[in-house]
């Protein structure tokens, strides 16, 4: 029901504010899904005037509480009305303010299963939070598969793609078990039980998440769901870019710059699986004897040595570079391109420029240099998987051959605004990755 009119005051000097109500014709719908929100917009006119007369309430609409307090704007021009000779003049000014009124008989909304809400990281206009209504995924389609996620990685990429491209919800790396099937005659061969782990690209930093088919594999059991996060982004990038783009061979020599963080440890570890005689890793010096665990046969500290200058021209089969545009101002491009072999050396790059990557994505990038996008896939991820797999006689023991270097953080809101603030401010060993309990 509607309010009763507002009284007019009559004071001395007569101070009064009068109220003009146009609600909008068109509904208001917010959001989709569960938190669907349905209302009206309102614009109130405030004229706040001071008179010599006794001010006279004009007719007046009824007015209705609002859901929100009115956010009214500071004055916007002045306002002189009456006249002289007819006792009063009144001065003040105009300003607008605008309420949201939710109609009162506006169903809430849907609950799935008792449960509507889950926590998730979402992008915010400062950066990634934690919101504890972010709602259910919808139910898996011909193809894809509902994940009750237990780790999902996280990657620098998560917060530098606006909300508009990537999504509400932030994450692409994700391990977890399957609890719905879409089609089981399009199912990929997945059923619910199963443990597997891969890409998503409707955010994986969430209780729950829906995965396509085709960009996810069986996790092994020799593989945590940690672990199995800490992979999909970063290791199937380096697996991409030192077999494909670089072209890397056996017995070949590689120089992996930015060396101690997820995708230069992975690099590294790559090259050496993939039998590189010789990787050179370029990192700080504290973080040389982890390079150097984790396959590295030397270490250039870049706080007191200049890459271009230790190494030999003309010496590397590839060159992998994860630090070139990663957002600290890093500029290796034009002082290791001499590094490669004439003619067959490959400059793989993950990061750059605007212009790079315009001239990456078009295909004009000069010769022997290479700007890499993931190709999400479930025949690399198992390729993975093979170079990762243990030796004879190690599977028992649950040792793979290959062992990401992972952080665990559980997602909370200490959680979600401490991972994005190292991951700005480049303070990262390895993989971070967010854990679900």
């Amino acid at each position: 029901g509607a309010e009763p009119p507002i009284e007019a005051h009559n004071l001395a000097h007569t101070t009064f504010k009068r109220h003009w109500w146009c609600n909008a014709s068109t509904p208001f719908v917010s959001g989709s899904g569960a938190q669907r929100t349905r209302g009206i917009l309102a614009w109130k006119l405030h004229v706040r005037a001071h008179s010599r007369r006794p001010a006279q309430r004009p007719p007046s609409a009824t007015r209705r509480r609002p859901w929100w307090g009115d956010a009214c704007l500071r004055p916007l021009r002045p306002l002189v009305s009456g006249n002289r000779r007819r006792g009063g003049v009144a001065r003040g000014c105009c300003c607008f303010s605008v309420r949201f009124l939710p109609r009162r008989n506006s169903p809430p909304p849907p609950r799935r299963s008792g449960r509507w809400a889950m926590l998730a990281s979402v992008r915010g206009r400062g950066g990634p939070v934690l919101s504890r209504v972010a709602p259910l995924p919808r139910a898996p389609r011909g193809g894809e598969l509902l994940l009750r996620v237990e780790a999902a990685g996280v990657n620098p990429v998560d917060y530098k793609l606006p909300r508009l491209v990537a999504g509400r919800i932030t994450g692409m790396d994700v391990s977890g078990v399957v609890e719905a099937v879409g089609d089981e005659s399009n199912s990929g061969g997945f059923e619910v039980g199963d443990a597997v782990w891969g890409h998503t690209f409707g955010g994986a930093h969430a209780h729950r998440a829906v995965v396509r088919c085709d960009v996810v594999a069986r996790k092994p059991p020799w593989l945590s769901h940690a672990q199995a996060a800490a992979l999909p982004v970063a290791y199937i990038t380096g697996l991409q870019g030192l077999r494909d783009a670089g072209g890397l061979r056996r017995g070949g020599s590689v120089l992996v710059i930015g060396a101690s963080g997820g995708t230069g440890v992975a690099a590294v570890q790559l090259a050496t699986a993939m039998g590189a005689a010789e990787v050179v890793a370029v990192c700080s010096g504290k973080n040389a004897d982890l390079v150097r665990s984790y396959g590295a046969t030397r270490v250039v500290d870049y706080t007191k040595e200049d890459v271009g200058e230790v190494c030999e021209a003309g010496h590397f089969d590839v060159i992998y570079d994860a630090a070139t545009g990663s957002g600290a101002g890093e500029k290796y491009t034009a002082r290791v391109l001499p590094l490669l072999r004439p003619k067959t050396g490959q400059y793989v790059q993950i990061n750059g420029s605007a212009w790079r990557w315009i001239r990456g994505l078009t295909g004009t990038m000069p010769k022997q240099q290479h700007l890499i996008l993931t190709k999400a896939n479930r025949a690399d991820l198992e390729a993975l998987l093979a170079l990762m797999a243990p030796p004879a006689g190690g599977a028992e023991q649950g040792t793979p051959a290959i062992v990401p270097l992972v952080e665990e953080v559980l997602l909370d809101e200490h959680g979600v605004k401490d991972v994005f603030a190292r991951l700005k401010g480049r303070h990262t060993r390895g993989k971070l990755v967010f854990i679900m309990r």
